[in-house]
């Protein structure tokens, strides 16, 4: 483990209702491959959908409606720059 001090606060019996929630949103935002790949996307950097989209290589439909999901899940936010919402 690389760092085995971070897992002994691990503690047997059931997991907290809190956590549960967590864990279950971070799989839902991994559970469709174009959310992953919009989520590597975005390493490269802030970007409106159409380059997003390119990145990601899926459609500019595809992008928005995927990046909706991460917004609502908050792993993504978005912020207007003028007229463009990056």
């Amino acid at each position: 483990m690389p760092e085995p001090h971070r897992h002994e606060q691990l503690r047997e019996g059931p997991v907290a209702e809190r956590e549960a929630e967590a864990i279950a949103e971070l799989m839902h935002a991994l559970a469709t491959p174009s959310r992953v790949r919009l989520l590597y996307a975005l390493r490269d950097g802030e970007a409106g959908v159409g380059e997003l989209a390119e990145r990601a290589g899926v459609t500019a439909s595809a992008a928005s409606q995927q990046l909706r999901i991460l917004r609502h899940l908050r792993f993504v936010a978005t912020r207007r720059d003028g007229r463009a919402i990056l």
